[in-house]
């Protein structure tokens, strides 16, 4: 064992003297004898990529001589121990019992992490952005792309692994259209943890390259698996390597729990999160001048089934250039009472899709995701016009022991070769779901000028009407004052005629007593296409009362607004 440590400490001092030697290269020089700027940038680039591969090979030392160490211990052998001069005897156990509440797991695989951050900027269409990261071998990426439109673009994208290192890994991307682009994330995820990077996308924009430092692996402890109670809420307590006056964080701690409702016929995937369910709570405390207590309490008629429990911790150094967020944690695995499952055997069940999906251009992705036991084989199908079902070429985004997510994305630009019934079909081998989507291609709302507007103004009535056409058909609204404004429609305060001229056309009339309703002298038409969670939205101004300057009555706006919201 000595002359093995003996050759990698060799093999170390002969990287750092080949190191010492690069540095003192003299650099060239100009004509009058300075060294130019150019030549200054390529020695400091030089000297930094010689610096990082030194350090990749040192940890590839470490680790080799770690696990030299780890198999004698096996082995009940004592290795040499330069630092303490006497080994350990390491005993492996036959079996893992669960850990209980009181105790803390040691971590024993490396952590996920992002390293670097690099785009080309929005000089190149489409622009090519690239994440570097260390990872387990059995990890997925997602990248998650949110247009101004209401478009979602979702990709695995495309994974290289480092020469160097085969725990680094760059993923990559070239997005369309990154004018467009309102948010966008890039998700790594393995069985054990994952890590949610939020981009600053106003400086992908630029040309540049962001190194990330690592986040406090130690920042939570907390037990990894649980076995839930069998009639009551389940409590769990982790500890936060911070003092609770410092830890301001705690409020953009990311908690949420996903299982299978197995008592729903065929069983349902449900999620609960923190910051919108009563079904889960998050609160923290005071333990020591150091630490704090972190409380996560999940609802019993929740936790019963068992499931996954995400915790995303924030990064806590100030991050400043390309990362907008930054979150990291573990999953936490929740056994059923029985102790036995996770997800119980034999079940299968899919995240619900939409009855129509809409693709916004310029590309739109639809999620086929589905979790049971053991993990099922997820696949899209398409409905062909002879009734046959086409499999569609998809990207793997999540595959963990439970959960397995695919991802089709389809360009609005084709709209026949796009359009129609998908099925994302999940199966386990004795059990298959089909859960079905229509998938149309967004034709954006145009308003008829001849239908839109003030159609009829006397004494006694002013009728108002708006026209449009679209696809999917436009949903109308008549908003007082502004495009935010409470529906005079749905207020059902006035006198409302609807009619659907055609498949792709709505129009909406509203008859108002000018003495009765002066103050009615804005209105704006808002068309809604792709239904509340996923919308595209245009509006245009009617003045009803064309040439006169007119206040707004804000307690008529106050009336409307609580009108509308009683409905």
């Amino acid at each position: 064992m000595e002359y093995r440590q003996n050759i990698l400490i060799c093999i170390v001092l002969v990287a750092l003297s080949q190191f010492r030697f690069i540095c003192s290269q003299p650099a060239d020089v100009s004509n009058d004898g300075q060294t130019t700027g150019n030549d200054l940038r390529m020695m400091l680039k030089t000297v930094l990529e010689q610096n990082r591969r030194l350090t990749l090979q040192n940890n590839r030392l470490q680790k080799v001589w770690l696990g030299m160490q780890q198999m004698c211990s096996a082995l009940s052998m004592q290795p040499c121990n330069c630092e303490q001069g006497q080994g350990q005897t390491q005993t492996i156990p036959t079996s893992l019992p669960l850990p209980t509440p009181t105790t803390l797991p040691k971590k024993t695989t490396p952590p996920l992490r992002v390293m670097t951050i690099e785009t080309e900027g929005a000089n190149m269409s489409p622009t090519p952005i690239s994440v570097t990261y260390a990872a387990t071998p059995d990890h997925t990426t997602e990248w998650i792309a949110l247009r101004r439109n209401g478009g979602m673009w979702r990709t695995a994208g495309k994974r290289v692994k480092d020469i160097f290192d085969p725990t680094v890994y760059t993923s990559s991307v070239e997005v369309p259209q990154m004018a467009t682009i309102s948010s966008m994330y890039f998700r790594l995820y393995n069985d054990d943890e994952s890590v949610n990077l939020r981009f600053n996308v106003t400086e992908l924009d630029k040309k540049q390259t962001q190194d990330v430092i690592a986040p406090d692996a130690e920042l939570l402890k907390i037990n990894t698996t649980f076995v839930a109670p069998s009639d009551s809420d389940l409590n769990i307590t982790g500890i936060v390597n911070r003092n609770a006056h410092e830890f301001d964080e705690l409020a953009f701690v990311e908690v949420f729990f996903t299982g299978l409702n197995t008592s729903a016929s065929p069983p349902t995937i449900f999620e609960v999160m923190n910051f919108n369910s009563d079904g889960l709570a998050l609160s923290g405390e005071r333990r020591t001048n150091t630490t704090s207590n972190m409380q996560i309490s999940l609802r019993h008629p929740y936790v019963q089934y068992g499931g996954i429990l995400t915790v995303r911790m924030p990064y806590r150094n100030s991050i400043t250039g390309m990362v907008e967020e930054l979150f990291y944690g573990p999953f936490i695995k929740i056994y059923s009472p029985d102790g036995k499952y996770v997800v119980q055997n034999n079940t299968i069940g899919i995240f619900p899709l939409p009855r129509q999906t809409i693709i916004f251009p310029p590309m739109q992705s639809v999620i086929c995701a589905a979790m049971g036991n053991p993990r099922p084989e997820v696949q899209v199908l398409k409905m062909t016009s002879g009734g046959l079902k086409e499999q569609k070429e998809t990207e793997t985004v999540i595959l963990d022991s439970y959960m397995n997510m695919k991802v089709l994305s389809l360009n609005a630009a084709l709209q026949k070769k796009t359009e129609g019934r998908y099925v994302c079909r999940a199966t386990n081998g004795n059990q298959t779901i089909d859960a079905p989507t229509e998938v149309t291609v967004l034709e954006p709302a145009v308003f008829d000028e001849r239908k839109t507007g003030v159609t009829k103004n006397s004494s006694d009535v002013v009728v108002i009407s708006c026209k449009a056409r679209g696809k999917p058909k436009p949903m109308l609204q008549l908003r007082l004052y502004d495009e935010y404004g409470p529906d005079l429609a749905k207020s059902g305060m006035f006198q409302v005629w609807r009619s659907d001229p055609s498949k792709f056309t709505s129009r909406i009339t509203l008859s108002i007593s000018p003495v009765d309703e002066p103050d009615i002298h804005s209105v704006f038409c808002t068309s809604t296409q792709g239904g509340p969670n996923a919308a595209f939205e245009r509006s245009t101004l009617i003045n009803v009362f064309p040439g006169m300057e007119k206040e707004n009555n804000w307690e008529l706006y106050s009336r409307v607004q609580k009108a509308a919201q009683a409905v």
